[in-house]
């Protein structure tokens, strides 16, 4: 799984994850600037971020070695509009439950902490798989716990190797994007954390299409 790693590279890798930068690097600006504005805008960015996060997983589950072009914008609701709820869906229905027990639950007991962070756990644990449903269906159903549960049990082994090297990812893009706050580069900082995040996204979204590619028998969604 390690060719994951040097995926963004290959034939016009570079210059995708550079426009990709360049464009969310602005993006971010925008909403810091245009308060009025600056939700529509995250919702438009979210949701062709999110778009083009399925897309990489859906070369990848079908065989293919190189990265997507960028998606084409034609329809609001289809293309960037579904993306973007399926994804805060996504994070609403792993990570809510969590939320939910350490906010109402009593903090001065030991339980509390057991219930949040196994809750948290569980749902950052199922949250790969479920992702990897919705981006292969493209339907919010692909969230849902009765068909995500299944799916992790059916390779079980395979999933947690995966699932050890998102973790790794995730780490080391919080790690880096925590040293650029440390040292921050006017200008260059933005754009450089912009890269990063479009790099790990699709090295994250590879790994979830390629663990399909090779367990989709096993699987067997269609």
């Amino acid at each position: 799984m390690l060719a994951a790693w040097a995926y963004p590279f290959r034939r016009d890798g570079l210059m995708i994850i550079i426009a990709g930068a360049i464009f969310y690097a602005l993006a971010g600006y925008g909403q810091r600037m245009l308060l009025g504005i600056g939700f529509l805008i995250y919702v438009l960015t979210t949701g062709y971020w999110m778009a083009y996060a399925q897309q990489v997983v859906q070369t990848s589950a079908q065989g293919d070695d190189e990265p997507p072009t960028w998606p084409d914008f034609s329809n609001f609701i289809d293309d960037i509009l579904l993306p973007f709820i399926q994804a805060a869906g996504l994070f609403v229905l792993y990570l809510l439950p969590a939320l939910l027990a350490w906010i109402f639950l009593d903090k001065d007991q030991l339980a509390t902490y057991l219930i949040a962070g196994g809750l948290l756990l569980v749902g950052l644990f199922m949250m790969p798989m479920a992702w990897l449903a919705i981006s292969m269906h493209e339907s919010i159903f692909g969230l849902s716990p009765h068909f995500v549960l299944p799916s992790i049990l059916r390779i079980p082994s395979h999933y947690m190797l995966i699932f050890v090297e998102l973790v790794v990812l995730v780490a080391i893009n919080v790690g880096l994007e925590f040293l650029l706050q440390l040292v921050p580069i006017p200008f260059v900082g933005g754009f450089v954390s912009s890269f990063l995040s479009v790099y790990f996204m699709m090295v994250i979204c590879r790994l979830l299409g390629s663990l399909y590619f090779i367990n989709r028998q096993r699987l067997g969604w269609f």
